[in-house]
Formats: C-alpha cells, sequence, structure tokens
C-alpha cells in the first residue's frame, strides 16, 4: 500500500509527515483497543488510520501502518528492517 499526501514543508525534509492533518486518527482506550485490535489493523493498512491508545484517559501508544512506520524510521536515519 502507498500513501501520498501533500503536505506544506516547515524547514525540515519530513516535518509534514508528522502534523496531525496528515493521517486519519481514532482515539480508544485499552479495553476497547484489545477487543478490536484486528480490526484497527486492518483500517490501518487499508485507510493509513493511526489508532492512538490511552489508557485512563492519558494517550500511551499509537498503532501505525507498517509502511509508514519504515518511512519514519528512514527518515530519522534509522534501520528499517525488523
Amino acid at each position: 500500500m502507498f500513501v501520498t499526501a501533500a503536505a506544506e514543508q516547515h524547514g525540515e525534509p519530513h516535518a509534514g509527515l508528522y502534523d496531525p492533518g496528515v493521517a486519519k486518527t481514532e482515539r480508544i482506550g485499552v479495553e476497547a483497543a484489545r477487543k478490536v485490535l484486528g480490526q484497527q489493523l486492518d483500517k490501518g493498512k487499508a485507510d493509513g488510520l493511526h489508532t492512538i491508545i490511552a489508557k485512563r484517559g492519558a494517550d500511551q501508544g499509537v498503532l501505525v501502518p507498517m509502511d509508514w512506520y519504515r518511512r519514519a524510521r528512514e527518515a530519522l536515519g534509522d534501520p528499517t528492517d525488523l
């Protein structure tokens, strides 16, 4: 899956990739995440959805599509193999 997003550059080559308006997001609690993990993975792959997981009302982590994760690691200069 390839995701193309037009983002205004802010001085850094990959700055626009992290703007909240670029990716679709959905916030769910930990209990809900346990019940719908497979569905959220499918939505991430199909629609590029980033799922923000909250615990006790505080954001704790984000489930992102694998291709997005690899591009982010590459942009940071980190290895992209797992």
